[in-house]
């Protein structure tokens, strides 16, 4: 049995480990030689792969909230709305933008105002299912793409967030609150119409009075609501 260090720049990554069916008392320092030569390979490899993994997620999450990014939630969304038309399946979008967060910047800093977008996307985190995508869209603005769900279920869901966000306690500022617009997929649509649909929602939730959930919808709207 034998048991080499996969060291990389003096840090040990793991252990290559070897055993053979015959007893040999002695091991030639030529053979060590050579298995640790494998050994260091080894951790060469395995950096570049840990390497080439970050890039990945830097390349496809948002470096402050950790939540995907825009262009990747693009391209996630981009496959849902294909598979949606191709076995005549719901799907749903929710965007949602925090209430006055200018002022919170303004108010308390532009560090706080960050604790808060690193909360509220652990909120969503937490409240969506496992088949859901959140995202950060820009700014102060999040999305969540709702697979397999109609648009009595994405309003539900986008209400309940709202009211959750609502009752969660920010401990640098107090309350917040969110303003959310639904758009349900329609057949054949685009995704940026999908989008716009739910971003000229969020406007109408917006000038209603904030803290409300407000939904675009083929042939009507419908709303639901809270004061603040």
């Amino acid at each position: 049995f034998l048991a080499l260090p996969i060291l990389r720049e003096g840090n040990l990554m793991g252990i290559l480990m070897l055993s053979f069916s015959d007893r040999q008392q002695h091991w030639p320092q030529t053979d060590l030689k050579l298995l640790q030569v494998a050994a260091d390979l080894i951790g060469g490899a395995l950096v570049r792969q840990c390497l080439a993994n970050e890039l990945e997620r830097q390349a496809s999450h948002d470096g402050l909230t950790g939540l995907y990014n825009r262009r990747k939630f693009e391209n996630l969304l981009l496959h849902e709305l294909g598979r949606a038309d191709r076995y005549h399946r719901p799907a749903a979008v929710i965007l949602l933008d925090v209430d006055h967060f200018k002022a919170v910047n303004d108010r308390h800093g532009h560090d706080v105002g960050d604790e808060v977008l690193c909360q509220l996307s652990a909120i969503l985190h937490e409240q969506i299912r496992d088949s859901d995508v959140a995202a950060r869209w820009g700014g102060e603005e999040f999305i969540i793409l709702l697979p397999e769900t109609d648009l009595d279920g994405a309003l539900h869901l986008a209400d309940s967030l709202r009211q959750h966000i609502a009752d969660t306690p920010f401990p640098a500022i107090g309350q917040v609150t969110v303003s959310l617009g639904v758009s349900a997929y329609q057949r054949d649509e685009t995704l940026d119409s999908l989008i716009k649909r739910a971003d000229d929602a969020l406007y109408q939730a917006k000038a209603a009075g904030r803290n409300r959930v407000h939904l675009a919808a083929s042939g009507g709207e419908g709303e639901l609501s809270a004061e603040c």
